[in-house]
């Protein structure tokens, strides 16, 4: 039971420590990024918009390498300093595979945690005499009495002569497996689209508008762009079709509706295929026009007696040859030079009239006209109707400026009282008597009959008392402040 229990224990810590470290490993890590996983030597995971996308495997017999983020040699990629589930993994991985190449063995000890001392012939069996090999070593990083970094087995080994290759012993030889064409042998796809490209590398796949190639360590890993978008070479994102110059190979039909990036599904994209959400576009079998959203065609019908306008972007009038006439609102007649509905020569509107004066009878629109016994007031023709009018606070009505004028420059036949009160005046000045300024000019100066220092302006007929700064006089001559001396004043 002991031994049950401490395989379960087992069993949940080395789940929990994976996924732990899957979590949030590839977090702040670039597309393609290959990183160690913390269980288990022959395994990696392979980073893409900051999250795990894939777990590999390394070849059989192969651990690994953090440092140059790739499968390795197991005596070469340490992956006992990972964890310590790495033993047991490297142990795993001994029993199944050292049994032909030394190169592909981790040293182990007699005298080690639980390993066996492990005996293993040569790769090349046929062209070799050489001995079986005895690893006796714990540490794959030092072999016994190394050689520039491979032991002196290996080395033995390596110098095997072949017909094609003979290996110098006093250079350190990369064994790693690879296939002729440059893809590694531990890349799920021996496809070479990414071999003599740079990790994290993004290729446009031809034909496929939809999926690119994200390259990692020169293995290639096909993603597919979310639904309705496609791979931006220039960015290197996923985009929208209309920003994207791509033509798909071949589209499948499908009985299925198609899906937008919004949610819009339609049973076929049509002519709003790649088309940006918002393009209108003539229907060419009705009069209508179709809107475009998520690459879905969506009708829009237009008036009777109208036709899209592919130019001007809206319902417009049927201007084609089919058309033989022009259908215009209730009132209005088509005018062929101006090519618009327009009102017809001579046309009157009726407009509701409740004056009794018939001085705009036949007269044209916005004529004006006095009102008689009245300086104050005038007549505003509209359709035939007299609109009473009133000028302005005391400005009079001029016949023949046809305009509100100051009273001075008007002269009203018929007797008139400039108003009172707060709004008296264009400037809101009142008075109870206009004294000197009634009948005068806006903005006349008059002196003052209380001081030297002061002076009087006319505003709306009223006098409005004013003073001149400290030491200066009012100077009726100049019509300004002036010095004392310079000024005659009795007061």
């Amino acid at each position: 039971m002991r031994n049950t229990d401490f395989c379960a224990l087992w069993t949940l810590l080395l789940v929990a420590a994976a996924s732990a470290q899957l979590s949030s490993v590839c977090l702040y890590e670039p597309d393609g990024t290959r990183l160690p996983v913390v269980t288990h030597c022959g395994r990696f995971a392979v980073c893409q918009h900051g999250e795990v996308a894939a777990i590999g495997s390394c070849p059989r017999g192969l651990h690994f390498n953090r440092e140059l983020a790739e499968c390795d040699f197991q005596w070469r990629a340490n992956c006992l300093g990972l964890s310590p589930f790495a033993v047991a993994d490297a142990r795993a991985d001994a029993d199944c595979t050292c049994t032909c190449c030394a190169d592909e063995c981790p040293d182990t000890d007699e005298d080690g945690p639980g390993l066996t001392t492990l005996v293993t012939e040569p790769c090349d069996t046929e062209s070799s005499t050489t001995e079986p090999v005895v690893t006796s070593s714990i540490n794959p990083t030092v072999p016994d009495e190394p050689t520039d970094g491979v032991s002196d087995e290996t080395a033995e080994s390596n110098e095997t002569t072949t017909d094609e290759t003979t290996t110098d012993t006093n250079n350190a030889v990369d064994t790693t497996p690879s296939v002729p064409s440059g893809v590694p042998t531990y890349c799920a796809s021996q496809r070479d689209e990414c071999a003599n490209e740079s990790s994290n590398a993004k290729l446009q796949i031809p034909g496929e508008c939809g999926k690119y190639i994200q390259c990692s360590n020169k293995c290639v890993y096909e993603i597919s762009c979310p639904s309705g978008l496609y791979f931006n070479s220039t960015n290197g994102n996923c985009d929208y079709p209309w920003n994207v110059d791509c033509t798909p190979a071949y589209v499948a039909d499908s009985p299925e509706d198609i899906e937008g990036p919004s949610g819009t599904t339609c049973s076929s994209q049509g002519v709003c295929a790649g088309k940006r959400d918002g393009t209108l576009l003539a229907d060419p079998d009705t009069n209508g026009y179709f809107v475009c959203q998520c690459q879905c065609p969506i009708a829009m019908p237009c008036d009777e007696y109208t036709k899209f306008n592919q130019t001007a972007q809206v319902c417009d009038w049927d201007w084609s040859a089919e058309s033989t006439a022009v259908i215009c609102p209730e009132g209005l007649v088509y005018n062929a030079t101006s090519e618009v509905c327009d009102y017809p020569e001579g046309y009157v509107p009726k407009v509701a009239c409740n004056s009794t004066s018939t001085v705009c009878q036949g007269e044209e629109e916005g004529a004006l006209f006095p009102v008689d016994g009245v300086c104050n007031k005038f007549y505003k023709c509209n359709y035939n109707c007299a609109v009473e009018q009133l000028c302005p606070n005391n400005l009079i009505f001029d016949a023949n400026t046809t305009i509100c004028d100051y009273p001075q420059n008007v002269e009203c036949q018929w007797p008139h009282t400039p108003p009172s009160g707060p709004n008296a005046g264009p400037s809101g000045i009142a008075c109870e008597t206009n004294g000197r300024c009634l009948n005068a000019r806006e903005g006349t100066y008059l002196p003052s009959e209380t001081s030297c220092n002061g002076y009087v302006i006319c505003q709306c007929e009223c006098e409005v008392e004013l003073a001149c700064p400290d030491g200066l006089y009012w100077d009726q001559d100049l019509l300004t402040c002036n010095y004392s001396v310079n000024v005659k004043c009795s007061l």
